[in-house]
């Protein structure tokens, strides 16, 4: 923070073509660091031993709660969102746990889309509770999938602006939840899936 700070003066103050690249550039390179520390620290305190507090937590109003937060992403990448209304779904869980996990997915679904598709959300209780989040974009290879939730791993090509650790982030909470996290092709076999199964109610 305190070097962003000292970023943002020295923009304020350098209005030549060539200091102003250079202070962007820094400027982004603090951005992906400061976001790399916060997943990390995310990580070390979802210790896989420890046992989480949970309560009752109304998934459906907590991924509105998380969408609202994340919709800029979508509206600057002009993404359409396709979450049909439904019931209510109670899991039992850490709520605050779960938030990291939906941002981490939502966020991800966001940055990676084709710009001016749409991301398609489901949410259903049927043998498990079915979160399914799926977007336009590049098709990825069997070996892309199978590293994709592998810490710090990133699909080659892709924007440098994120860490590779949010899908390992999400496993790590999907299995503190004794739930299953899993990705893979839409049904037509283009695009990307993320898709979590929790336990029923």
């Amino acid at each position: 923070a305190a070097i962003e700070a000292e970023v943002q003066l020295c923009q304020r103050q350098l209005r030549d073509t060539a200091s102003a690249g250079l202070l962007r550039g820094i400027s982004d390179r603090v951005d992906r660091a400061s976001h790399t520390v916060e997943q990390l620290l995310i990580l070390a305190r979802l210790d896989p031993e420890s046992t989480l507090e949970t309560v009752p937590v109304p998934l459906r109003a907590l991924l509105v709660e998380v969408l609202a937060d994340t919709g800029h992403l979508a509206r600057a990448n002009e993404l359409s969102v396709d979450f049909a209304e439904g019931p209510e779904i109670t899991v039992s869980g850490n709520a605050e746990a779960l938030a990291i996990l939906l941002r981490n997915l939502l966020v991800n679904a966001f940055r990676y889309a084709t710009p001016g598709t749409t991301v398609h959300i489901g949410l259903a209780l049927a043998a498990t509770v079915r979160l399914e989040i799926c977007n336009d974009c590049p098709p990825l290879s069997a070996d892309e999938f199978r590293q994709i939730s592998r810490r710090f791993y990133r699909v080659p090509g892709t924007a440098p602006t994120g860490a590779g650790l949010g899908l390992s982030i999400v496993e790590r909470i999907a299995t503190l939840h004794e739930a299953t996290f899993s990705t893979g092709p839409q049904p037509g076999g283009d695009g990307f899936c993320a898709r979590l199964d929790l336990p029923r109610p």
